[in-house]
């Protein structure tokens, strides 16, 4: 199973509006694949320095404001139980 940043993205919304992906800017390796064991986890770590991002990270994005948000990872149609939390 692939859990590279070309095939697990990181959402992050603040209700219906999206505020960060992970796969804007493609960091990461691209491709790492694990074997999936049942009841063994695979671990990925995923970082998001509160900002803000577009398409390619042209640039830094804004400063998320403090509020709650909603992050969910994805792989293709596949998408985890989505984790609330609050910033300020």
């Amino acid at each position: 199973f692939d859990i590279g940043s070309a095939h697990i993205v990181l959402h992050i919304s603040a209700g219906s509006l999206p505020i960060w992906s992970s796969g804007a800017c493609g960091e990461g390796e691209s491709s790492l694949v694990t074997e999936l064991l049942r009841g063994i986890p695979s671990v990925v770590s995923i970082g998001w320095h509160g900002q803000h991002s577009t398409p390619g990270c042209p640039a830094a994005g804004a400063l998320a404001a403090g509020a709650s948000y909603t992050a969910v990872a994805a792989d293709g149609t596949l998408r985890s139980n989505p984790l609330v939390f609050q910033i300020g």
